[in-house]
């Protein structure tokens, strides 16, 4: 009875190995893995790990896929599993404000620059899918262009790198009290171990000063911007 409760629990549960591989997930963990690499839980039980065996909760307010969470829980009792809980917040995500810093522009000069740059220091063949009915809209500029460079730097050592920008239909956020529609750029790279290879809380930072939300999954990262026309 215990172990169904676990399982049905609406906090997400998981396990890990030594080496980051995944142990046990309950329902909700492996809801969450859909939108979220496990490197990026990995990384996070890392950070808060107790110090020496036992259990340790911290109260945090965090964004991780489409949850906020408020709260978490790691421990571990030898080198060779530790446990992650999350705790999700009842409250509604904090309602976006469109940068001062944003201006209208094209997305796909911006993408061609980033491409263009790391193209020089790269022998990847980079790929590119653009939907030409995307019309220019409302971007941070400079914050987009160091979170593209840094994603691609990331990836540099792989063949090839694909970048692909489409609409995301049936998914808004919520900037300056409107529901906005959401362009995704998917940037999918050759199917390998990518740990160690970035640093999942820098791209998330980079993120945020652009109201992006950002999914990581094993081989891409998507970067879904509010499409602001006004």
């Amino acid at each position: 009875m215990f172990e169904k409760w676990i399982e049905i629990d609406l906090n997400p549960l998981l396990s890990f190995d030594e080496n980051g591989k995944i142990i046990y997930s309950n329902s909700e963990a492996q809801y969450l893995l859909n939108k979220v690499h496990p490197k990026v839980l990995y990384d996070l039980t890392l950070q808060y790990a107790p110090k020496s065996y036992g259990t340790k909760t911290s109260y945090i307010n965090h964004n991780l896929g489409n949850y906020l969470l408020y709260a978490l829980t790691v421990g571990y009792e030898n080198d060779h599993e530790i446990c992650l809980k999350l705790y999700k917040s009842s409250q509604p995500k904090k309602e976006k404000k469109l940068s001062t810093n944003a201006q209208m522009t094209n997305l796909f000069s911006i993408l061609d620059l980033a491409i263009s740059t790391n193209k020089m220091k790269s022998k990847a063949k980079f790929l590119k899918y653009y939907d030409p009915s995307i019309p220019d809209f409302k971007i941070v500029i400079n914050d987009l262009i160091k979170l593209l460079n840094y994603i691609y730097e990331s990836f540099n050592k792989y063949e090839t790198i694909s970048t692909h920008v489409r609409y995301k239909t049936g998914e808004y956020i919520k900037v300056d009290d409107k529901k906005r529609p959401l362009i995704c750029i998917d940037i999918v790279y050759k199917n390998e171990d990518i740990k160690d290879t970035f640093q999942t809380n820098k791209i998330e930072d980079y993120a945020s000063k652009i109201d992006a939300l950002i999914e990581i999954k094993p081989d891409t990262i998507s970067i879904n911007l509010p499409l602001i026309l006004e």
